[in-house]
């Protein structure tokens, strides 16, 4: 594959590491993810710096095998420093138990990082090709977009956060409707029975589930249906009478009203207590989902006027990281509520508002 193509990671390792970054990268490539790695990649007769560049620009993300000589490597953090620079997501895939330096650390630290240096090695690659094909895209697939926002004329940022405020209530709403409607079981009407007949018919015909309600005027032959349970005969009319009647002093046989059905015991129809209670708080954790993500995309336009705007200068090192983590924290947190990982969901949407709360305060300065 040459630089024409598009890689899915650049790998950035110290040359200490080189043998187990090797092995991370051919487990890739195994599984179907092409990557870009020096000195491998370099094409004959070019300079390395401008190789490096090329391969940075062409690949989606960057996996960094972070280790004790790639915290002491200047080209491990030149090349780290490029890709946030250009915007490209940073993988950190912990071969060793060590800290991040303080030159790395300004670059990774609001990054989830991958440890693979106990444990299963296949699974661990697994979840790696999974991360990377969440990641991002690299700066050629997101140029056009940043080029439309350029065009469009700037907005002052509170008419936005009212925009956003209307869309996020009339959201709400359709929300707690849908969760409404669908947590809450029909009930049954009352039903009536047919006052005339045999009591045969009364036992052979299905109740009625459809009847309108019943008003106290209405003849002692109309009585509240149930839900559905198996109703026994009284003891004087058992064996005389057809089931769900009951013999009058008169000798003429009632309609008999059965006992309310107890509650679903586990095992049997309807959810259970524990069902609910987890339906509810993924219910919870969706709304604040789709808050974070509207909040999140008034966000991000903002700062990438601003980025064009301050052009020549370069952004806010600290602040594109905070942006690129939202982006990545808002997108495992989809796939985990999507999965219904209420743990891993409620950990995602964490990181995402503290990532959200300093971008806010950084634009509101």
């Amino acid at each position: 594959m040459t630089l024409a193509g598009k890689y899915a990671a650049f790998v950035s390792y110290a040359s200490e590491s080189r043998e187990k970054a090797n092995q991370l990268c051919a487990s890739l490539e195994a599984r179907g993810l092409v990557c870009w790695m020096a000195p491998r990649d370099v094409r004959a007769g070019r300079e390395y710096a401008d190789e490096i560049i090329l391969g940075l620009e062409h690949s989606s993300a960057v996996v960094l095998v972070l280790s004790e000589a790639a915290n002491t490597s200047v080209f491990v953090l030149r090349e780290i420093e490029r890709a946030v620079a250009k915007d490209i997501n940073v993988v950190p895939v912990r071969i060793e138990e060590v800290t991040p330096s303080p030159g790395l650390e300004l670059f990774i630290s609001g990054t989830h990082w991958l440890d693979v240096f106990e444990g299963d090695w296949d699974e661990h690659m697994d979840r790696l090709v999974r991360d990377l094909s969440d990641s991002p895209p690299g700066p050629a697939m997101v140029q056009a977009p940043v080029e439309r926002q350029a065009a469009t004329p700037h907005r002052p940022l509170r008419t936005v956060y009212v925009a956003v405020a209307l869309t996020l209530v009339v959201a709400l709403s359709g929300v707690a409707l849908w969760s409404f409607s669908r947590d809450t079981s029909p009930q049954a009407e009352p039903a009536v029975r047919p006052e005339a007949g045999p009591p045969t018919d009364v036992a052979q015909n299905p109740p009625v589930t459809n009847a309108p309600s019943v008003a106290a005027s209405v003849a002692p032959a109309v009585v509240p249906s149930v839900t559905p349970s198996v109703t026994l005969p009284s003891r004087e009319t058992r064996g005389t009478t057809a089931p769900g009647t009951r013999e009058s002093s008169s000798g003429e046989s009632s309609p008999q009203t059965s006992r309310p059905a107890a509650p679903s015991a586990p095992g049997t129809s309807g959810p259970s207590p524990a069902a609910l209670e987890a339906s509810s708080t993924l219910n919870a954790l969706r709304d604040d989902y789709d808050n974070l993500s509207l909040r999140g995309g008034v966000i991000d336009e903002a700062l990438n006027q601003l980025w064009e705007e301050m052009k020549p200068n370069s952004p806010r090192i600290d602040m594109v990281t905070h942006q690129r983590s939202l982006k990545t924290s808002l997108t495992r947190s989809k796939d985990a509520l999507a999965d219904r990982d209420v743990a891993a969901a409620r950990r995602y949407l964490d990181s995402a508002r503290a990532d959200l709360a300093a971008l806010e305060q950084f634009l509101n300065r």
